[in-house]
């Protein structure tokens, strides 16, 4: 929790004495216990002097007491949207609380780093490849374009005059060295990949965004850096796996079945 700073009460009469009583807001009691589990955390947070941990505990109980009842009042804790935006909340929350407390405590091992590294290794393509590419709406676009870019014109020009990826065409087009793997749209990359070097697709490569033009400008192949070079990324990626493998273990072990709702007497 960060340090939380709100104004609603202005209480600094003596902490030993107002710690024991509770509170009333709109007839919604606020135990004194209640008060001292938050005085507790802030003490833990840094907060040392006990009249402010009142004061600020206080404040955080009459806000949240405040808020509820008044959302209440306007039937928003009813709202079916509402409710589950607080349920995803508090399942993140406890989510998050699981994680810490029963992955992130213990430190990543060399061999489970070593065994992401490894899996990742064997999945790994090294070949990167340097485009050139147009984008157009139609076939019949794209196959004009080809054939006059086959008669001399330049590619660049064109890619900056009609391709629709306004991302690429301020560069004429170009698409620097890539991953075959990398490319968004499937296909895209082992498309340019099968050309030789200087060519242009002689066909254009559809795909749901339209029709590309595609030019191999160049392709090399880049070997999967060494384990030391990556050793704090693996590491992560081993936590992350750890995660997923935590929550696939408790979902796997939960009992769930179909059964008929109680009906309401």
């Amino acid at each position: 929790m960060k340090r939380i700073l709100f104004s609603v009460l202005g209480l600094m009469a003596s902490s030993a004495v107002l710690a024991q009583t509770a509170l009333e807001v709109n007839g919604q009691v606020i135990s004194s216990q209640s008060q001292k589990q938050i005085m507790q955390l802030l003490d833990k947070q840094g907060v040392k002097d006990k009249d402010q941990q009142l004061a600020m505990a206080r404040n955080i109980l009459v806000r949240q007491a405040v808020v509820v009842q008044e959302a209440s009042k306007q039937k928003i804790t009813t709202d079916p949207a509402v409710k589950l935006a607080i349920e995803e909340q508090k399942t993140s929350l406890l989510q998050n609380e699981l994680i810490r407390r029963n992955v992130l405590n213990k430190d990543i091992t060399e061999s489970e780093a070593k065994k992401v590294y490894e899996d990742l290794s064997k999945t790994y393509n090294p070949n990167e490849i340097k485009l050139r590419h147009i984008l157009v709406k139609t076939e019949k676009e794209a196959t004009d374009l080809i054939a006059s870019i086959k008669k001399g014109k330049d590619m660049a020009n064109i890619a900056k005059e009609k391709s629709l990826d306004k991302a690429s065409a301020k560069n004429g087009g170009e698409i620097p060295f890539t991953n075959i793997k990398a490319f968004a749209v499937p296909g895209f990359g082992e498309a340019g990949l099968a050309l030789d070097k200087g060519q242009v697709r002689p066909i254009p490569f559809k795909s749901n965004l339209g029709y590309h033009i595609i030019k191999l400008e160049d392709k090399r192949t880049v070997p999967f850096p060494e384990f030391k070079k990556v050793r704090a990324e693996m590491e992560k990626l081993a936590s992350q796996r750890k995660v997923q493998d935590y929550f696939a273990k408790l979902i796997r072990s939960a009992k769930v079945a179909e059964v008929q709702d109680k009906k309401k007497k």
